[in-house]
């Protein structure tokens, strides 16, 4: 059309060739600039930029192709590009206000941009390309609710066993065990260890034939195994590598694991861990030989360690142990005690079996003879307390402040009870009617408790709340009754309202000796741990008013305070919150009459019109889609507030502002929000999606890209 010779002072915009229009722009000049030449320019130019658009329907799908709601039957439309077709993300991103006071939509947005636009405008600038992970990866902040997620969502997968698994034996220290041990940088010139916590380059025993992972997190501190200490890798003389290689894998990494399987024979009885870029930052390893001589330490050798297993044998959350009696050093605390193992995959614990006692209202009295349990180093037992009703809403077994949530809890996996049966040799009978039928709330271990002590001493007998002068009027008599119950010999009591500060809130236990007329008559001695220290936390075995209940010391007021009391199963636990300062979200000074009374963190929500659940009794509210009903959950950790008042005025403040604590000791804690960051950051992955039909041959290109580990 260019070619065609045209009349300027035709005024038509708009002309026919056959069944197509053609738009001019040379229409728009004035008549005298219309020239032939000016004509074919226009038609070169502008003129196709003009034309009317011809539109072609498309039908199909785009982004990704991983979602899970896609059929293999999906239309997805071609990418504008290979980047977009290998990355496979949203289209575009679009920014509104919907704070403006139009009501027109196109009038809310304040940007958009599509993928390609973002990687062009870097291209364009200079930047590299080529690996996109590069460009996007991130931190990620991820979500806390403070619970175990499998409980609640493979809960099927859980049985409810009121004595627990069967113990299994730990018979040795090797070999063939594996250990692992978080390994990172927390004090200055220090290599810092998961399990000899508050210790600064501790001296760490191996054992022959044993393999030992050393999982780093000490950027700047590449961890090395060697023969000397010196951050050089060469002796002193300069003559040989300082390095130790025998059995080492990954040797230096300071982000990385180290493998270390000790060598039978040839390895030297003293090694060193060292800093490759710090002289100073070192530490002993002590290396044994596995004999008769070579006693269990579970302190050392399992507590706290990351994971641990022994032959053919992983230590998982839930299973019940026991120590070879002739294994153990004589004067072992574990001796002839079996425990529970938690914490498997971040520090193990030991949880005395013994501890989980549950005498309140809600477990059942048991006629089964008192000496056939755990429990029967209490001689002064009366009855023998069962968790026979499953309970819901709960807290892992190993809480410092041994509260009745923990102790209650008796939750364990399909797997725990499985591989306890094969290695003592029996084949496990699963009931049906101990399967978890709802999902289960299991809070975090160590989650600090509103209203409740931190740590917990070893458990009362008896708490005494009416005697004023207990040497007097106990001390010497053949009997006495405290709470209801006659004293007993062993027990530990507390007497509360004793008016001598010596006595009063001391723990004391009771014994028997004979009197001149030969009658036995009360003694009262102070136990070792009989003064109390501040937070500390005491539940109470036996008694018609104070049995079942825990109480906490408040070093203020010197004086024990009722805890937080759990008075039925499936009862929400409240625990503290505190600001970025510390303080307590109930402080009387930062927060006058404050409305907080603990948090819920996580719970099931509830509705007045629902139904009772006839598992979890109460009123569960659900979320119906496709008549599938699905429990919601709420969490007031993140939309919950509270009121106070500062002056005349009521203030009202987000929960979200505060934090939770995490128990670690008796006055120390970890302070976690309702979001952690990850400790990895991002990835954007390449994806490729293949379907697999009748006809495939099974055969898929793997590709990869240029400096893809940039």
């Amino acid at each position: 059309m260019a070619d065609n010779t045209t009349n300027t002072l035709t005024n038509n915009e708009v002309v026919k060739q056959g069944n197509n229009e053609y738009r001019r722009t040379v229409q728009h000049l004035p008549a005298f600039y219309r020239t032939d030449s000016n004509q074919r320019f226009l038609a070169s130019t502008l003129d196709p930029l003009v034309q009317k658009g011809a539109l072609e329907r498309l039908d199909g799908y785009i982004g990704r192709k991983d979602a899970y709601t896609r059929s293999v039957t999906d239309r997805y439309l071609t990418a504008t590009s290979r980047d977009r077709m290998a990355y496979q993300l949203e289209p575009a991103v679009t920014y509104t206000d919907r704070d403006t006071t139009s009501v027109n939509p196109e009038d809310q947005v304040r940007f958009t941009g599509t993928y390609d636009d973002y990687i062009n405008q870097i291209k364009y600038f200079g930047g590299k390309v080529d690996n996109h992970d590069r460009l996007n990866k991130e931190h990620v902040y991820g979500w806390n609710p403070a619970i175990d997620y499998d409980k609640l969502i493979n809960y099927r997968e859980y049985f409810w066993m009121p004595s627990g698994p069967n113990a299994i034996e730990i018979d040795s220290v090797g070999p063939s065990a594996v250990a692992e041990y978080d390994v990172v940088n927390l004090a200055k010139g220090a290599y810092n260890f998961g399990h000899r916590p508050g210790e600064n380059n501790p001296i760490i025993k191996l054992y022959r034939g044993n393999t030992y992972r050393f999982k780093v997190n000490a950027t700047g501190h590449p961890f090395y195994i060697m023969t000397e200490p010196y951050k050089s890798q060469v002796a002193e003389d300069g003559s040989t590598s300082t390095l130790y290689s025998t059995g080492v894998t990954n040797n230096g990494t300071d982000y990385g694991t180290v493998t270390f399987t000790v060598p039978l024979t040839g390895t030297p009885d003293t090694l060193y861990y060292q800093c490759g870029n710090h002289n100073a930052m070192y530490g002993i390893l002590q290396i044994r030989t596995i004999n008769t001589l070579a006693k269990i330490n579970p302190e050392d050798d399992i507590v706290g360690v990351k994971n641990y297993s022994l032959r053919t044998l992983d230590l998982s959350n839930g299973m019940k142990v026991k120590f070879t009696s002739g294994q153990l050093a004589t004067d072992s605390t574990y001796l002839n005690k079996e425990y529970y193992v938690e914490g498997v995959g971040e520090a193990i614990t030991l949880t005395d079996v013994e501890n989980l006692i549950t005498p309140a209202s809600y477990a059942t009295e048991s006629t089964i003879s008192y000496d056939s349990v755990a429990f029967d180093s209490r001689p002064y037992a009366k009855a023998y307390y069962t968790p026979d009703t499953k309970d819901y809403i709960t807290i892992k077994r190993d809480s410092l402040d041994q509260n009745a949530w923990s102790r209650y809890n008796r939750w364990f996996h399909k797997s725990v009870i499985e591989e306890t049966a094969r290695i003592n040799g029996y084949t496990s009978v699963l009931d049906e009617n101990d399967r978890a039928k709802r999902p289960v709330i299991e809070f975090d271990s160590g989650l600090a408790l509103y209203n409740h002590g931190t740590v917990a001493k070893t458990s009362v007998t008896l708490y005494d709340t009416v005697t004023t002068d207990a040497f007097s009027d106990v001390v010497l008599q053949t009997g006495y009754i405290v709470d209801g119950l006659s004293l007993a010999e062993g027990m530990r009591v507390i007497f509360a309202a004793d008016t001598d500060p010596t006595v009063k809130n001391r723990i004391y236990k009771i014994s028997f000796a004979t009197a001149g007329d030969s009658t036995q008559v009360i003694s009262l001695t102070e136990e070792s741990d009989g003064v109390p220290a501040d937070k500390d936390n005491v539940f109470v075995e036996f008694g018609t008013v104070n049995q079942g209940k825990s109480f906490y010391y408040d070093l203020a007021s010197t004086s024990w305070k009722e805890s937080q009391q759990k008075t039925g199963v499936n009862q929400q636990p409240l625990f503290g919150m505190w600001d970025n300062t510390h303080t307590s979200f109930d402080d009387a000074t930062t927060y006058p009459n404050s409305s907080f009374v603990g948090a819920k963190v996580f719970e099931f929500s509830t509705s007045d019109t629902a139904t009772t659940d006839t598992v979890l009794g109460i009123k569960v509210k659900y979320n119906t889609i496709n008549n599938v009903g699905d429990i919601v959950f709420e969490s007031d950790h993140t939309s919950g507030t509270f009121t106070y008042k500062s002056g005349s005025t009521t203030v009202t403040k987000k929960l979200a502002e505060g934090h939770l604590h995490y128990t670690t000791g008796r006055e120390t804690h970890n302070s976690r929000s309702a979001w952690i960051k990850r400790t990895n950051e991002s990835k954007q992955r390449v994806i490729r999606t293949f379907i697999v039909d009748n006809t495939e041959k099974q055969l898929f290109p793997i590709d990869f890209y240029k400096n893809s580990a940039d």
